[in-house]
């Protein structure tokens, strides 16, 4: 008896360690299966022309880039498939049809398999769980067919074998539906599979001559804007669509290093021919990687037209940059364009002289310099420019919310200045400055590097914001301001001389209040801009609001506080009225005086003119006299 104890309570002691070396995984998950037929369209009879890959799709939305997570061919005897080995969750299912076969890909759905990727139906795989019965009906594809001819529309294009894209929705969007490619011998082609849709045909040349062109009825056609689409039925065929092409133009050039006269060999750079607006919506119409040896270059296919170039280095040390005539730039708004006057010529010349990349690198700290920002939402931004008049970002970046450091590359030589731009999080924008950074732009200092150069430890100690909130009311201080157009604008300066608007917030139309944030700490005016022209724009003052901007009283915001409770009241504006006080005095007259000579512009409130036409002339001068008189007239009858 003790020596069958003494046997279990080895095997315990056993089993024991055996768990502390190899424990056993907590919440371990057992993978599962789905299955199904692959049915024709008729549902009954099983798919069994040729195998056919079906694909699970993770997640809960089928329409976009999409991962595929497992996958199964059909057993070309049943149309059966089991996709296996998936973990627990929820998946789409897909066929991926062989390119010749003309059937159209499709979703599964639960009532029958649908072509529409809005349409498709998801299955939820449990913990080890086999779902079966997940079977697809194929409709029998659409198919569209033409020939490749050149110019002359008569002779074939034979020799080189091209692609045509079919594509869906938009011919500018260029959603790919399909795709084929010629018969080198007689330049026919033949899409299959198609789904039943509106389409738009392109070729697809890379390395020819030849300008890519869209299908059109009378010709094929270089803009996607006078593509024609064409519309196909379920198992139609559509026959004769044509195309034309045309010779194509050709630049070419050589990449060098920042001297200009070193070739730029061993390392891969690509040239894009774009057109449009190179800072804003531009398109790639070519492109072509450089000749490693010698650094050449030829882009070739395009029609006449007038474009910008870019070059794109595949890997680190060297700068992007636009062509333009003196010397390559980094600036999309220096680069210079290229015109191809007609097909067939040769654009030459049209060299870049690379610079080596320079690099700014910091960390972004709370405002004691030693806490670390660690918040989304920041972007540093390099400035080029004056950073208190006209400047341009030449890069942004997000600092790193994990650890509030930051790396910009992809410099030009050149002097910046650095600005951390901030949105969702309660901190203050601010300039980098070597001490400190600052919210004021005169305090910017700049930043100067050198080809090759990496500037580091530029670190920002930005400051929580500040914010100012009141109610805008009417005259009787109780009644809310709800006119639409209305807002609050923080000044700083002097009301009556040199100001600058810091930053404004529209009044809410439901109740008159407002609220202003993102403020860096320091002392304020207040100021209302109504756009209705019964009112007067008001400064904040402690008791009430004024007209006047010599009886304007400042607000101390501090960081990281909010001062409340600024209020106005508002009153209407009266004809003649031209320094607000609500009457007409003498001094309303020599106000207008001063306005009509030039003399002064401070205070007067041109949207109380009397004739209504938002000038102060003649006519308010004899208005507020005339009004004068008849107020004494009164007092004075005898």
């Amino acid at each position: 008896m003790n020596k069958i104890k003494s046997k279990i309570v080895s095997a315990q002691v056993v089993f024991l360690a055996a768990l502390i070396l190899f424990p056993m995984p907590l919440c371990a998950q057992n993978n599962g299966s789905i299955s199904g037929t692959v049915y024709q369209s008729d549902g009954i009879t099983p798919f069994t022309e040729n195998v056919i890959y079906i694909e699970a799709i993770p997640g809960d939305v089928p329409c976009g880039d999409l991962d595929t997570i497992g996958s199964a061919y059909t057993n070309s005897s049943d149309g059966t498939y089991r996709i296996e080995n998936l973990p627990p969750g929820t998946y789409h299912l897909r066929t991926s049809i062989p390119e010749k076969i003309n059937y159209a890909n499709e979703w599964w759905a639960s009532s029958e398999s649908v072509t529409d990727c809005n349409l498709a139906q998801s299955v939820t795989l449990g913990d080890g769980a086999s779902v079966s019965d997940k079977n697809f009906q194929l409709d029998a594809g659409a198919m569209i067919s033409g020939t490749i001819y050149q110019s002359d529309g008569v002779t074939p294009f034979t020799g080189d074998s091209i692609y045509i894209d079919v594509i869906s929705d938009e011919a500018c969007g260029r959603k790919s539906a399909g795709w084929t490619q010629t018969n080198s011998s007689d330049g026919t082609y033949t899409v299959v599979g198609l789904p039943p849709g509106t389409y738009y045909l392109l070729t697809s040349i890379s390395e020819l001559n030849y300008v890519n062109e869209w299908w059109a009825e009378s010709a094929s056609v270089t803009d996607c804007d006078n593509a024609e689409n064409l519309t196909v039925q379920a198992g139609e065929a559509v026959t004769g669509r044509n195309f034309q092409l045309d010779p194509g133009a050709a630049i070419s050039g050589t990449i060098y290093q920042n001297d200009g006269v070193t070739p730029f060999t061993g390392a891969s750079v690509y040239t894009d021919v774009v057109s449009g607006d190179p800072c804003g919506d531009w398109k790639t119409i070519r492109y072509t990687y450089t000749n490693s040896s010698d650094g050449t270059y030829t882009v070739v296919g395009l029609p006449p037209g007038t474009y910008f170039l870019l070059t794109s280095v595949m890997g680190p040390d060297y700068v992007d940059e636009w062509w333009a005539e003196k010397e390559s730039v980094m600036l999309c708004s220096h680069a210079g364009s290229v015109t191809v006057e007609a097909a067939g010529v040769s654009v030459i010349n049209k060299d870049f002289q690379l610079a080596y990349e320079a690099t700014i690198s910091g960390t972004v700290c709370q405002n004691d310099g030693v806490t670390r920002l660690t918040q989304a939402g920041i972007s540093i931004q390099v400035i080029s420019g004056d950073p208190c008049g006209d400047w341009n970002v030449d890069r942004s970046v997000s600092a790193d919310a994990s650890d509030g450091t930051y790396s910009i590359t992809q410099l030009t030589p050149g002097t910046y200045y650095l600005r951390a731009s901030v949105s969702a999080i309660n901190y203050v924008d601010e300039w980098w400055a070597e001490s400190a950074s600052m919210s004021d732009c005169n305090l910017a200092r700049p930043v100067t590097v050198a080809p090759g150069d990496s500037a580091i430890d530029k670190a920002f100690q930005l400051a929580p914001e500040a914010t100012i909130s009141g109610t805008v009311y009417q005259s009787d201080g109780v009644t809310p301001f709800t006119e639409e157009g209305t807002s609050v604008a923080v000044i700083s300066g002097n009301p009556c001389g040199d100001w600058k608007k810091i930053a404004s917030a529209s009044v809410d139309t439901s109740d008159g209040t407002y609220v202003i944030g993102g403020l860096p700490g320091g002392i304020y005016y207040l100021h209302t801009l109504i756009s209705k022209t019964d009112y007067a724009d008001e400064w904040w003052a402690e008791s009430a609001s004024v007209t006047e901007c010599a009886k304007a009283q400042s607000v101390m915001a501090e960081s990281g506080t909010t001062v409340r409770e600024r209020n106005f009241q508002i009153a209407t504006l009266t004809k003649g009225d031209m320094n607000g006080d609500g009457h007409i005095r003498l001094d309303d007259a020599i106000l207008a005086l001063k306005a009509i000579s030039g003399l002064q512009a401070i205070g007067i409130y041109s949207d109380a003119n009397a004739d209504g036409d938002g000038k102060i002339g003649l006519a308010e001068i004899s208005y507020i006299l005339r009004d004068i008189s008849k107020h004494q007239n009164k007092m004075n009858p005898n």
